[in-house]
């Protein structure tokens, strides 16, 4: 996989789902590597796409995310994302949820109708920094051509833990010329520092 590099925030669609008020800022009150991190400044329910041209059709890829939170202030991380570039949408993507009822929960959003894909045994922590890290690859078979592998894994206290791999049969939107990566800060207290993003030909 090759890593795309980005070194702005310009690099970025940043706004809110729906639409409505919504500002954002680097804090400098929490971050995994200084001297900031990104948070919310006012507002909730926003989504933050990676904008590259280079970034627009990730079918398979890695992406990866510090992330800083209290108790019940879930961050979401989002891939295969079908929101146009220059734009953010919260419709047709697939979500991954650290921290809903303390779990790790992954869905498929269609037409903005949530599916539960996988939930693994994961509780992660609070008010500490912690990465996690999916990957989604195709893996067609002869009864499901559109097979979809998605491995799990997560960084807690400098230890990488296995979260296991979950085949997803019908993995969706791997031909629509868009399938978008990066995440969706809902709330204040999120942050988030040191989003990597890898690309698979």
């Amino acid at each position: 996989m090759d890593i795309i590099a980005h070194h702005s925030t310009a690099d970025w669609d940043i706004g809110r789902y729906p639409p409505g008020s919504y500002t954002w800022e680097l804090k400098d009150d929490e971050f995994h590597s200084g001297p900031t991190s990104f948070g919310n400044k006012s507002g909730t329910n926003g989504v933050v796409l990676l904008a590259l041209p280079a970034a627009a059709d990730i079918v398979q890829g890695r992406l990866r995310c510090w992330l800083y939170h209290p108790s019940g202030y879930w961050p979401i991380l989002a891939f295969r994302n079908q929101s146009p570039l220059g734009s953010v949408t919260w419709v047709n993507t697939y979500a991954l949820y650290v921290g809903l009822a303390g779990e790790l929960r992954l869905y498929q959003l269609v037409d903005g109708a949530p599916g539960l894909v996988y939930n693994p045994d994961f509780t992660p922590p609070n008010n500490e920094w912690y990465a996690i890290r999916v990957t989604w690859e195709n893996e067609p078979t002869e009864d499901w051509p559109e097979g979809m592998n998605v491995h799990l894994e997560a960084q807690v206290a400098g230890e990488w833990q296995d979260l296991g791999v979950k085949f997803v049969a019908r993995g969706l939107w791997r031909t629509t010329g868009t399938n978008r990566v990066g995440f969706r800060p809902l709330y204040l207290q999120q942050r988030y520092d040191d989003t990597a993003i890898w690309k698979k030909d």
